[in-house]
């Protein structure tokens, strides 16, 4: 059996937040061309929601990839906006979707990619107009200047992955939607670019197994792209939140095994060291052997979301905990004081291997 390759997903949690995002460093380039490709998952149908976005002094709006609540899709190149319409196709129905956008700048040709498959194209948008090179790169904010102005209504809420960018548009797209995360930009390589993380969550998922191949354990609610041949088996282990029998079909396959939420924890009281909501193995509990794979973090006392809490965190809300301290939160704040970060609990997705 071949060795199945991971790739890595980000994943943004509710509520809606400016404080989430990914900064990507990669080597600064002028393009006359662009591909930029992704794959989303999400539920969210709130307004105007970006999911990349590239920001320079000439234009906030250099490149821009979003989604409407009315289902259609938006692109920015050097701050002109076409908004396309893909009819039959759902965005937000929490599945896994690959999408690219091309352009060039002769002629202003440009098209549209959903799973793969061209659904839109067309020219004579922004024709002549080189992209600068001097900007930065955020996933899950928009710009409204260079590395801010962000609006948390139009922040991202779901999983991310497969970030690549081109500066031309020989890219085999088809190759690329089917689970060849192997094909990387040469301008952002998904597997390789610099990530700059500011509280966003990460976990390492085979994003597309091939469905030939049956682990020891079985997987459920497995969703595939392709092929007409299926074949089911009973989910296991007993108790799990996937019940019944799941069909895989024969083909690229993108899903996920069983997964479970664990009980909130809170394992550590404010003290003269802040709050350390940390635990090596939180999965650990299950009867079968399981890993995290996301974590929700929160106030005890107020419930409320650990990123909306106003407080300065050590260690953001991750698969490897969460962490205050009192000396980030009161700069005058010294041994034998009364803690200043408030106490703070956990709960992990966690799914089995």
């Amino acid at each position: 059996m071949k060795q199945k390759k991971k790739t890595s997903v980000a994943y943004w949690s509710p509520p809606q937040s400016t404080r989430r995002y990914l900064q990507l460093r990669p080597e600064k380039v002028r393009m006359s061309a662009i591909t930029a490709c992704l794959r989303i998952k999400t539920t969210l149908t709130s307004g105007e929601t970006c999911i990349l976005s590239y920001a320079t002094p000439e234009y906030d709006n250099t490149f821009l990839f979003e989604y409407h609540s009315e289902g259609t899709i938006g692109v920015y190149v050097n701050g002109e906006r076409k908004i396309i319409s893909v009819p039959g196709y759902q965005i937000f129905d929490g599945v896994w979707h690959h999408w690219c956008f091309t352009w060039k700048r002769r002629g202003g040709k440009w098209a549209l990619y959903v799973d793969g498959e061209k659904k839109a194209s067309g020219s004579g948008f922004v024709r002549y107009k080189t992209m600068p090179a001097d900007g930065v790169w955020l996933v899950g904010q928009d710009q409204d200047n260079v590395g801010g102005g962000f609006q948390a209504e139009q922040s991202f809420l779901g999983h991310l992955s497969s970030v690549n960018v081109w500066d031309h548009i020989d890219v085999n797209i088809n190759a690329a939607a089917n689970c060849d995360d192997t094909i990387g930009g040469n301008v952002i390589a998904w597997n390789n670019v610099t990530v700059v993380n500011h509280g966003v969550a990460t976990y390492d998922t085979d994003l597309c197994s091939d469905s030939r191949e049956w682990p020891d354990q079985p997987e459920c609610d497995a969703t595939c792209a392709g092929g007409n041949q299926s074949r089911t088996r009973e989910c296991l282990p007993v108790g799990s939140v996937c019940t019944g029998s799941t069909v895989e079909k024969r083909g690229p396959c993108c899903g996920f095994r069983c997964q479970y939420w664990t009980d909130w924890m809170d394992k550590d009281d404010p003290s003269k060291d802040g709050d350390w909501e940390v635990d090596e193995t939180p999965c650990a509990a299950a009867a079968f052997l399981s890993e995290p794979i996301i974590a929700e973090c929160r106030v005890v006392q107020t419930q409320q979301p650990w990123d909306a809490s106003g407080y300065q965190y050590f260690l953001p809300c991750s698969v490897y905990g969460v962490v205050c301290r009192n000396a980030e939160n009161e700069v005058n704040w010294r041994e034998g004081d009364p803690p200043v970060c408030p106490d703070l609990e956990i709960r992990y997705l966690c799914r089995y291997l």
